[in-house]
C-alpha cells in the first residue's frame, strides 16, 4: 500500500514539469496578445468623436493604427515567447504614436495661436474692426458661423485693401480657404506682413473685371506708378474654368461691381455664392438699376444694409445678395432675423413694384437736385453730405440708430460703445 502511494506520487511528480508549465505559458502569451489588440481598439473607440489619441484627430488616429499594424507585421521575426521582444514592440508603438501626434498637435496649436493673435489684433486695434461698416462686418461672420448658411466653396475678398475683412473671415471660418485680392502692391505687402501667417488665407495681387487682361491704376491710392500695369482676372477664369467652387463673394471695387459680375456669370450660375456688392445709389441711377436687375435675372434677392459705407456721400451702401433658392434657409438664420428685427437690412428692387425701391429706401433727398444734393453736380462734396442729410432727417422726423444714420456719427457711436465697455471691464 505504502509502495503504491509512493509510486503514484512519483509518477505524478514526473508528469507535471513536462506539460503544465508549457500550457500555462501558452495561455499567458495568448491572453497578453489579445489584451494588446483590445487595448488598441479601445483607444480608437475612446476618440472617435473627433477627439484624439494624445492629440491626434480621429482620422489621423486611424492612420496611425494602420502604421502600427504595419510595424507589427515587420516585427514578426521577434519570438512570441521572448518577453523582451514583446516589451520592445510595445515601447516602439508608444514612441511612434507620440512622435507623430506631437508633431501634428504642435502644428494645430500653432495655427490656433495665429488665429487668436490675428483675432485679438483686429478687435483690439485702434480703431477696432467694425469701426467702419459694423453691420456688414458682423453679418458675414455671423452667416459663416451658422451651419449650411454659406454655400460650400472659397471665400473671395475682392478689393481687399488693408486685408481686415479677409483676415476676419479666415479666423471666423478656419475650415475654409479665403482668397484676398487687391491691385495695389503696397496693400498686398501690408496684408502679407499682418496676416500672411494665417494658414487658410491666400493673398494675391490683381484685379477682377469683365475680361481677362491688364489695367493701369486709376489714381495714386494704388501705390504704384500710374503707367504700371496689373493683371485682371474674371470670376470665371478663377473659379468656373478651374472647377473651383465659390461660396461667398465680397466686392469692394469702386464702381466696377457690374463688370465683375458680368465676367463671372458661369461661376454665379454654377455655384450660387452669397455675394455682397457696393453701390453709390444716386450717383448713376441707371447703373444702380442695371446692377439690381442683373442680380434679379440671375435668381438673386437683394437686401440693402442700412449703414453708410463711403464718404463724403451718404448714399453709399452695401447690398447683400442671396440666391432665391436659399430663401427658406435665409429666414431661419438667427443672424438675419436679428438684423431684420433691428431694421438693419431691407429687401429692395430697382423698380419697387413688389418691394421698396432702393431709390426711396436710401435717402431719397440725395437724388441730383434734391434737398440733400442741390445744384447739378452729383460728385460735388456737398452733395449728400452728412450735414445736409442730418438736417433733412431732422425736418422729416427720419430717425434710426446712430450706427445707421451717417458716416461720422456711426464712428462716434461705435467708439463710445467700446469705450464704455472698457470702463465696465475695469469697474470693480
Amino acid at each position: 500500500m505504502e509502495n503504491t502511494m509512493i509510486q503514484r506520487i512519483g509518477r505524478g511528480s514526473c508528469k507535471m514539469p513536462s506539460t503544465r508549465p508549457l500550457l500555462v505559458l501558452f495561455i499567458f502569451l495568448a491572453v497578453a496578445m489579445l489584451l494588446n489588440e483590445m487595448k488598441g481598439l479601445w483607444r480608437l473607440h475612446q476618440y472617435q468623436d473627433h477627439q484624439s489619441i494624445e492629440g491626434a484627430p480621429f482620422d489621423e488616429a486611424i492612420h496611425l493604427r494602420k502604421e502600427i499594424d504595419h510595424m507589427k507585421k515587420i516585427s514578426v521575426h521577434q519570438s512570441p515567447d521572448n518577453d523582451n521582444g514583446l516589451i520592445d514592440k510595445e515601447t516602439n508603438k508608444r514612441e511612434y504614436i507620440k512622435k507623430n501626434t506631437t508633431s501634428e498637435t504642435s502644428s494645430t496649436r500653432q495655427a490656433r495661436d495665429v488665429r487668436e493673435g490675428v483675432h485679438n489684433g483686429l478687435h483690439g486695434a485702434s480703431p477696432p474692426l467694425g469701426n467702419h461698416e459694423i453691420i456688414l462686418t458682423s453679418l458675414i461672420p455671423g452667416l459663416l458661423r451658422e451651419e449650411n448658411m454659406v454655400p460650400e466653396g472659397i471665400i473671395f475678398d475682392v478689393g481687399a485693401q488693408h486685408g481686415e475683412q479677409g483676415a476676419h473671415y479666415a479666423t471666423t471660418a478656419p475650415g475654409r480657404q479665403v482668397l484676398a485680392m487687391d491691385p495695389s502692391p503696397l496693400n498686398i505687402e501690408g496684408i502679407r506682413q499682418r496676416y500672411g501667417k494665417l494658414p487658410n488665407l491666400r493673398i494675391e495681387q490683381g484685379g477682377v473685371g469683365k475680361e481677362v487682361g491688364t489695367m493701369k491704376p486709376r489714381d495714386e491710392s494704388f501705390g504704384m506708378d500710374m503707367e504700371e500695369e496689373f493683371k485682371v482676372f474674371t470670376l470665371d477664369s478663377l473659379f468656373f474654368d478651374k472647377q473651383e467652387r465659390l461660396g461667398l463673394l465680397h466686392l469692394d471695387v469702386e464702381g466696377l461691381e457690374l463688370d465683375v459680375l458680368q465676367g463671372g456669370l458661369q461661376t454665379i450660375r454654377a455655384y450660387k455664392p452669397i455675394m455682397t456688392t457696393e453701390v453709390r445709389v444716386h450717383k448713376d441711377p441707371k447703373y444702380t438699376a442695371e446692377l439690381l436687375n442683373l442680380l434679379d435675372r440671375e435668381g438673386y434677392d437683394s437686401y440693402v444694409i442700412s449703414e453708410v459705407c463711403g464718404f463724403p456721400h451718404l448714399d453709399y451702401r452695401n447690398l447683400l445678395n442671396i440666391p432665391r433658392e436659399m430663401s427658406t434657409a435665409f429666414g431661419s438664420s438667427d443672424t438675419v432675423n436679428l438684423l431684420f428685427a433691428a431694421e438693419a437690412i431691407t429687401r429692395v428692387e430697382a423698380s419697387g413694384n413688389e418691394y421698396g425701391s432702393i431709390f426711396k429706401v436710401v435717402y431719397p433727398c440725395c437724388a441730383l437736385g434734391g434737398e440733400c444734393c442741390p445744384g447739378n453736380d452729383i460728385n460735388d462734396r456737398s452733395c449728400c453730405s452728412e450735414k445736409l442729410v442730418m438736417n433733412w432727417a431732422k425736418r422729416n422726423n427720419f430717425v434710426k440708430s446712430a450706427s445707421m444714420m451717417g458716416w461720422k456719427s456711426a464712428r462716434i457711436w461705435f467708439d463710445k460703445w467700446h469705450w464704455r465697455l472698457g470702463q465696465r471691464q475695469n469697474k470693480k
